[in-house]
Protein backbone atom coordinates (compact mmCIF):
# COMPACT_ATOMS: atom_id res chain seq x y z
CA UNK A 1 0.00 0.00 0.00
CA UNK A 2 3.23 2.47 -0.94
CA UNK A 3 5.71 2.77 -3.34
CA UNK A 4 8.70 1.43 -2.99
CA UNK A 5 10.71 3.77 -5.07
CA UNK A 6 10.24 6.76 -2.18
CA UNK A 7 12.36 4.27 0.33
CA UNK A 8 16.19 6.04 0.10
CA UNK A 9 19.26 6.21 1.52
CA UNK A 10 17.80 8.19 4.32
CA UNK A 11 14.55 6.77 3.88
CA UNK A 12 11.98 4.14 4.96
CA UNK A 13 8.51 3.79 4.96
CA UNK A 14 5.47 1.97 6.42
CA UNK A 15 3.43 -0.04 4.24
CA UNK A 16 0.62 -3.07 4.55
CA UNK A 17 0.76 -6.52 3.13
CA UNK A 18 -3.26 -6.42 2.07
CA UNK A 19 -5.10 -9.68 0.62
CA UNK A 20 -7.11 -10.48 -2.51
CA UNK A 21 -10.03 -9.18 -0.12
CA UNK A 22 -8.03 -5.86 1.14
CA UNK A 23 -8.28 -6.70 4.56
CA UNK A 24 -4.39 -6.13 6.09
CA UNK A 25 -2.39 -9.06 6.21
CA UNK A 26 0.52 -7.04 8.04
CA UNK A 27 1.64 -3.83 8.19
CA UNK A 28 5.29 -3.57 7.66
CA UNK A 29 8.33 -0.70 7.60
CA UNK A 30 10.49 -0.78 4.79
CA UNK A 31 14.42 -0.26 5.01
CA UNK A 32 16.79 0.42 2.30
CA UNK A 33 19.06 -2.46 2.13
CA UNK A 34 22.85 -2.20 3.30
CA UNK A 35 25.34 -0.21 1.30
CA UNK A 36 25.88 -2.43 -1.87
CA UNK A 37 23.47 -4.32 -1.63
CA UNK A 38 20.23 -4.69 -3.82
CA UNK A 39 16.55 -4.95 -2.70
CA UNK A 40 14.78 -3.95 0.37
CA UNK A 41 15.11 -4.83 4.40
CA UNK A 42 11.13 -5.50 5.56
CA UNK A 43 10.40 -4.87 9.49
CA UNK A 44 7.30 -6.83 10.54
CA UNK A 45 6.33 -8.28 13.56
CA UNK A 46 8.59 -10.93 14.93
CA UNK A 47 5.61 -13.87 14.68
CA UNK A 48 4.37 -13.05 11.51
CA UNK A 49 7.90 -13.09 9.43
CA UNK A 50 7.65 -16.84 8.50
CA UNK A 51 4.45 -16.60 7.42
CA UNK A 52 4.99 -13.14 5.40
CA UNK A 53 7.92 -14.59 3.67
CA UNK A 54 5.74 -17.26 2.52
CA UNK A 55 3.57 -14.88 1.14
CA UNK A 56 5.88 -13.24 -0.70
CA UNK A 57 7.29 -16.19 -2.27
CA UNK A 58 3.66 -17.11 -3.98
CA UNK A 59 4.02 -13.72 -6.30
CA UNK A 60 8.15 -14.68 -6.91
CA UNK A 61 7.06 -16.36 -10.03
CA UNK A 62 10.32 -16.85 -12.37
CA UNK A 63 11.94 -13.20 -10.70
CA UNK A 64 15.30 -13.29 -9.76
CA UNK A 65 14.61 -12.32 -6.06
CA UNK A 66 15.86 -13.83 -3.12
CA UNK A 67 13.28 -13.44 -0.05
CA UNK A 68 15.29 -14.55 3.44
CA UNK A 69 14.10 -13.82 7.23
CA UNK A 70 17.13 -12.04 8.56
CA UNK A 71 15.51 -12.03 12.11
CA UNK A 72 18.41 -13.92 13.51
CA UNK A 73 20.55 -11.12 11.53
CA UNK A 74 19.22 -7.82 13.49
CA UNK A 75 17.69 -6.38 16.23
CA UNK A 76 15.94 -2.49 15.72
CA UNK A 77 16.03 -0.06 18.67
CA UNK A 78 13.36 2.24 18.93
CA UNK A 79 14.94 5.89 20.68
CA UNK A 80 12.81 8.37 21.63
CA UNK A 81 12.85 11.77 23.29
CA UNK A 82 12.04 15.28 23.11
CA UNK A 83 15.32 16.15 21.73
CA UNK A 84 15.11 13.29 18.98
CA UNK A 85 14.50 14.23 15.70
CA UNK A 86 15.69 12.96 12.00
CA UNK A 87 18.27 15.82 12.77
CA UNK A 88 19.94 13.81 15.69
CA UNK A 89 21.46 11.20 13.43
CA UNK A 90 24.78 12.73 12.86
CA UNK A 91 25.19 12.62 16.30
CA UNK A 92 25.39 8.78 16.03
CA UNK A 93 28.70 6.76 14.72
CA UNK A 94 29.58 6.77 11.21
CA UNK A 95 28.79 3.04 10.98
CA UNK A 96 24.80 3.32 12.73
CA UNK A 97 24.33 6.37 11.02
CA UNK A 98 23.19 4.42 7.70
CA UNK A 99 20.74 2.18 9.75
CA UNK A 100 19.44 4.89 11.24
CA UNK A 101 16.04 5.81 10.42
CA UNK A 102 13.06 8.92 11.32
CA UNK A 103 10.11 6.48 11.99
CA UNK A 104 7.78 7.11 8.72
CA UNK A 105 4.63 6.50 10.93
CA UNK A 106 4.94 9.80 13.04
CA UNK A 107 7.65 12.17 13.96
CA UNK A 108 7.00 11.56 17.81
CA UNK A 109 8.15 7.77 17.32
CA UNK A 110 11.82 9.14 17.34
CA UNK A 111 14.51 6.95 15.52
CA UNK A 112 14.18 3.46 14.32
CA UNK A 113 18.20 1.76 14.25
CA UNK A 114 18.75 -1.39 12.77
CA UNK A 115 21.78 -3.06 13.94
CA UNK A 116 23.36 -5.73 13.40
CA UNK A 117 23.51 -8.57 15.86
CA UNK A 118 27.42 -9.41 14.91
CA UNK A 119 28.05 -5.59 16.09
CA UNK A 120 26.65 -5.72 19.51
Amino acid sequence: TNDVKLVTAEKAISAAFLNNLGRVLQDVLIYPPESGQPGFRIECDSSAGPSLAQYLQRFKLRAKVSIEDTADKYTIWQIMGPDISSGSVADFPSDLRRSCFQDPRHDGLGLRVLVSREKN
